[in-house]
This record gives structure tokens, C-alpha cells and sequence, in this order.
């Protein structure tokens, strides 16, 4: 055998990753989930087409992920027109690296919001009044109403301006042990018949104005002969610290809904009533309420390393989201600094807000709060807060800040956005 023969042979084996092709998903109101999502609109047959809502096009790349195919690009483009959202649009560690915009000249809208038809005058055509079930039936209760677009009073009295507190409420005696309680938190004096033992006083909320934030809380108890009410938990500053005639208002009352542009929520006949301004007919107008507490959220957990990166959202619309009120009241020290957003962010990385709006919400607009680092909020048109605009970071109590690095929101670029009309619900916002 010659030397030749014998000699090792060398074997190369080039390991080859095969990438997918850039992946548009096409989503559109008049889609179908079931659907590939693969075309710009309907075939012939209405066979395939696009996918109606953005939840089915995320679960689809989801899915697309879990059969091991490396997707490099990847877009979700929505067509113009409404989408009614049925859940928030949640976006965990896994959604990461998708693009999500409005398709190219169209202006898709994302509600949270949902119709009330149905609409009815009472006697003489002053109040008009809708029946919803399902606030009778205690699954949906609401805080804001539009109609038109235009957001509508919540009945308040006075009309306008304001009452006054007449004078801090006397401290309780403990029973057991004889000492003063003190009440100057949670309950004050009023003038007569400023506040009434309604019917139902968990539909009523007082709005208490300090010194530059304001308190807003439920009733627990009024006492006419005293002409003093109490509330289901505590204002974060004492009532009249800084002096007397402390202003306040009462919202949602029965006897309040006393002018046009006002509307009332019952929570127990599921009632809702409007007073008309004239020649309004609610037989013809959009009336919308929120029904979502939340409109999108970037989850992930920055004590836990898990982060949400290179998500874009770009040209699109979100709207009608509802504020909460806690069964203590909700009131801050300042700024309103505990109250959530409809688009809420925790551990976001290198994500983008642009070109969007966001509009008729009942909290801030945006909050980018633990963890987010290097994320754009740009060029949005943010209005109709019933707070404020864009929050980041979080309020941490005494060092006053956050515990570690990792945990720490910075370097996020908020440049060039246009942001008004705020403080509906929380003027302090």
C-alpha cells in the first residue's frame, strides 16, 4: 500500500443556521383569526386574509417561535379602522424584537372602550337614559363617559365652583381604653346640606382639594345632626392643615345630575342617565365608556433579569381607558405618584413609542416605570388625560432611590411629543 493511500482525510462540515425571511403579519377590523394573516386583505374565496386583532398576531408569532424558527425580522402591520380590545394587549419576555404599526397612510385605533346604544328620554326629554346589564349585574362598572369624542362631566355639585369644609370632625373616644382618636384624616364638618345621606353612598366620591394635590374618597357615613362625614380610609394630608375654607367637591350624587353636559352612573339598576346640551340626540351620537383598566403592557421583571426588548409600537391610536378608585379612596402625597397608566412598561429595554396616540384615558398616558432602560418615547400626541403624560421611574421611599442598578430606570429618550389636557380626574396629575 503506498504512503498515499494511507493518509487521514480531512472531512469539513459547515454548520449552516437557516433564517427566515422578514415576516409581515397582516391584521385588519374586518380579519379573521383563524385566518393565516399572511395577505394584505380577504382572497376571492375569503378563505385567508388578514387576522382581526393585534392579541392573534402576537399569539401567532408565539407560536411561529416555538417550532424553533428563527424569525430575523419581524412586523405586525395593522390596517386602518377600530378594534374593540376584549383583554389588555399584555407583551411578555418572549414577544420581544417585533415591530407592531399602522399600515402605511391608515390609522388604526385600539379601544378600550366599548358602544352604549340604546338610548331613551325620560319625561319632558331632559334626561336620557340607557340600560346596561352588565353593571347591573355587578361586571362592569365605569368612571368616564364620551360622547362624540367629547368627555362628558361626571354629575357634581356645585356646578360650579366649589363647597368648603366648615371645620375638622371631633376625635373619636375608644371604648376600650377611654383615649381620643383622631379623625383629622378621615372625616371633617360641612355646611348644611353640602353632603346628604344618600342612598347609596359607595356611588358617590368626594374630591378634597390640598394644598397641591387633591384626595379623592368614598363616604362611609354622614351625620346630618353633626353635619359631619366620614370616609372609607384616610386623605394623605390632614383636612385643613393649611388653614380653614379647605374646597371639595361631591361627584356622582342623585340629586347632582342637574346640568347639560352631566351624566350619572347607578350601579345597582345599571342605569346610566345624560343630561342633553340642546339639540343634542343620543339616538344619533357615539357614546363610548371604558371598559378596559389598562390598555397595554410591557411585563417583564427586572428583579428577575427577564426583559421585554425591541418592541415598536408606531402609528397607532390607543384610547378609552377607565380609572379605578380603591375601596379606602386614593390620595398622595403628591403628583399622584401611585396612579397606574394605559400603557404601563416594567423592565422594558431598547422598546419604542412613536407617531402614536394616545387619547381619552382615565390615568396617566404612559409610564415606563421599574427597570426600563434605553427606550424612546417619541413624537406621540398624548390628550385627554385624567392625569398626566409620561411617567418614568417609580416614587421609592426613603433613601428615595432604587435599591440596585439593574432595577433602575435611565437613559430613556422622551423627545418631541405633544402632551395636554390633562388632570381630569387628578388635577395634581
Amino acid at each position: 500500500m503506498s504512503a498515499r493511500s494511507i493518509m487521514p482525510v480531512l472531512v469539513v462540515v459547515l454548520c449552516v443556521t437557516i433564517h427566515a425571511a422578514p415576516l409581515t403579519i397582516y391584521v385588519a377590523p374586518d380579519g379573521n383569526d383563524s385566518w393565516s394573516g399572511r395577505l394584505l386583505q380577504a382572497n376571492s374565496s375569503e378563505t385567508d386574509g388578514p387576522l382581526a386583532t393585534i392579541i392573534a398576531a402576537r399569539d401567532m408569532i408565539r407560536q411561529l417561535r416555538d417550532t424553533n424558527i428563527e424569525l430575523d425580522e419581524v412586523s405586525v402591520s395593522l390596517r386602518g379602522g377600530t378594534y374593540y380590545m376584549a383583554e389588555p394587549f399584555v407583551l411578555l419576555p418572549q414577544d420581544s424584537g417585533v415591530t407592531y404599526a399602522a399600515y402605511p397612510g391608515e390609522k388604526p385605533i385600539l379601544s378600550g372602550g366599548r358602544i352604549i346604544g340604546n338610548w331613551k328620554p325620560g319625561p319632558g326629554g331632559k334626561i336620557w337614559s340607557a340600560n346596561i346589564p352588565d353593571v347591573a349585574e355587578g361586571k362592569w362598572y365605569f368612571q368616564q363617559l364620551f360622547i362624540n369624542g367629547r368627555r362628558c362631566v361626571r354629575a357634581r355639585t356645585p356646578n360650579d365652583g366649589y363647597f368648603t369644609i366648615a371645620g375638622g370632625a371631633k376625635p373619636k373616644v375608644d371604648p376600650d381604653t377611654g383615649n381620643a382618636i383622631p379623625r383629622d384624616k378621615t372625616a371633617f364638618d360641612f355646611g348644611a346640606g353640602d353632603i346628604k345621606p344618600w342612598p347609596d353612598l359607595n356611588d358617590v366620591n368626594v374630591v378634597i382639594y390640598h394644598s397641591w394635590e387633591t384626595s379623592r374618597l368614598r363616604i362611609a357615613t354622614v351625620n346630618e345632626t353633626t353635619r359631619t362625614v366620614e370616609f372609607t380610609g384616610p386623605a394623605n394630608w390632614r383636612f385643613e392643615r393649611w388653614g380653614s375654607g379647605q374646597r371639595f367637591f361631591v361627584e356622582n350624587a342623585p340629586d347632582a345630575l342637574d346640568a347639560p353636559g352631566e351624566w350619572r352612573l347607578d350601579r345597582h339598576t345599571g342605569t346610566v342617565s345624560y343630561y342633553p346640551f340642546p339639540g343634542e340626540d343620543l339616538s344619533t351620537a357615539e357614546v363610548i365608556a371604558p371598559r378596559l383598566k389598562i390598555l397595554v403592557q410591557f411585563k417583564g421583571n427586572a428583579d428577575a433579569g427577564h426583559w421585554v426588548r425591541n418592541i415598536n409600537l408606531v402609528g397607532l391610536t390607543f384610547c378609552y381607558e377607565d380609572w379605578v378608585l380603591e375601596r379606602g379612596g386614593h390620595s398622595d402625597a403628591q403628583a399622584v405618584h401611585t396612579a397606574p397608566a394605559a400603557i404601563m412598561a416594567d423592565a422594558a429595554i431598547e422598546c419604542t413609542i412613536e407617531k402614536c396616540e394616545i387619547v381619552h384615558v382615565g390615568d396617566n398616558g404612559i409610564w415606563f416605570r421599574r427597570g426600563c432602560k434605553n427606550n424612546r418615547i417619541v413624537q406621540n400626541r398624548i390628550h385627554d388625560l385624567g392625569i398626566g403624560g409620561v411617567r418614568i421611574g417609580e416614587p421609592f421611599m426613603p433613601p428615595r432611590r432604587p435599591p440596585s442598578e439593574q432595577v433602575t430606570s435611565s437613559g430613556n429618550l422622551i423627545d418631541n411629543n405633544h402632551i395636554f389636557d390633562g388632570g381630569h380626574v387628578y388635577a395634581a396629575g
